[in-house]
């Protein structure tokens, strides 16, 4: 596969939570380079640029932590080096607010431009919805209800049907979508996409086609698996939920649920819904210039055992 690069929120399993031992941990482990996030930006950019040069780890790209903090980030990027700088996630409630975050990130991706990044945006499963339809319900999971509503099969797929899985994967070329929209009213200029692969099969839709349909924008790959297709969800907006005296969300326990469960989708490497080969041959003719590993849960129940062997997978799978 090439150079295999970690995106830094892999470590989130709440036991490693110093940052530059992340890093180092990333390096050993064999990773080319690293996707930073939020903590990571705690580090002085110089501090951070030295410590990258020492163990050997380019910086890909970086997560804002919410989209009205990237421009301050541009400084940060530059003294790393960085080509591209990205949005994790943005809560789109409704289709007004999808051709107003497009606007956004034509404004945003400018900005970055003039100082020699290119902005990327990052997707869940979200964005494959219908954008008519597109709607913030914190803790619902609607797959079944949403698809049926709109009177389309819902499929849900086992991870050990691995054939079915690959063919219950939508790649007919959409326009309505959420991600269709975005793409459509973002200029090329200034905005690319990071497909995260993982999110877009547990929605239903074939990343290879997506990517062939727009060839040239998708800039970034985030590998993830996805164990089974379970639709497009609504966007979770923390924003709306109770703090306690840290400024921290409090969770409903039907919401822990549900991000516990989509998490849980997130199975061993090579055991997903994604035919990663063919993803990448795709991929690499139509523009991606980076592929970056992902992973929202321990399958071992050891996240170190697992990024390695994700890493060992991809390097000696995927040619």
């Amino acid at each position: 596969m090439g150079k295999i690069n970690l995106q830094m929120y892999s470590f989130m399993d709440g036991m490693m939570n110093d940052s530059r031992e992340n890093f180092r941990r990333a390096a050993e482990m064999g990773y080319d380079g690293v996707e930073l996030f939020g903590p990571d930006f705690e580090i002085p950019a110089e501090e951070l640029k030295a410590l990258l040069d020492e163990l050997n780890l380019q910086p890909v790209s970086l997560h804002a932590p919410k989209t009205e903090m990237v421009e301050g980030l541009i400084p940060f990027a530059n003294t790393l080096g960085m080509q591209f700088i990205g949005i994790g996630m943005e809560v789109l409630k409704d289709e007004e607010s999808v051709h107003s975050f497009a606007k956004t990130l034509n404004r945003i991706g400018k900005a970055c431009a003039e100082k020699g990044l290119m902005l990327t945006y990052h997707n869940h499963t979200q964005e494959f919805a219908d954008c008519s339809r597109i709607g913030s319900v914190p803790g619902a999971t609607g797959a079944a209800e949403e698809k049926q509503a709109a009177g389309e099969a819902c499929v849900s797929v086992q991870p050990e049907n691995r054939h079915a899985a690959e063919t219950a994967l939508d790649g007919s070329r959409r326009t309505n979508r959420v991600i269709d929209v975005l793409m459509q009213e973002t200029d090329p200029e200034y905005v690319s996409f990071e497909l995260d692969a993982g999110w877009c099969a547990a929605a239903g839709f074939d990343p290879i086609a997506f990517v062939e349909q727009y060839s040239g924008r998708v800039k970034l790959i985030h590998i993830k698996e996805s164990s089974r297709v379970v639709g497009p969800q609504p966007p979770m907006d923390f924003s709306m939920l109770p703090r306690d005296e840290n400024g921290a969300p409090i969770f409903p326990e039907d919401l822990k649920k549900t991000m516990e469960d989509l998490k849980r989708i997130n199975c061993r490497a090579g055991e997903g819904l994604v035919d990663w080969k063919a993803l990448k041959e795709t991929a690499d003719k139509n523009g991606c210039r980076a592929y970056i590993v992902e992973r929202e849960y321990s399958v071992s129940g050891n996240r170190l055992n697992d990024l390695k062997a994700d890493l060992e997978h991809y390097r000696t799978q995927i040619s």
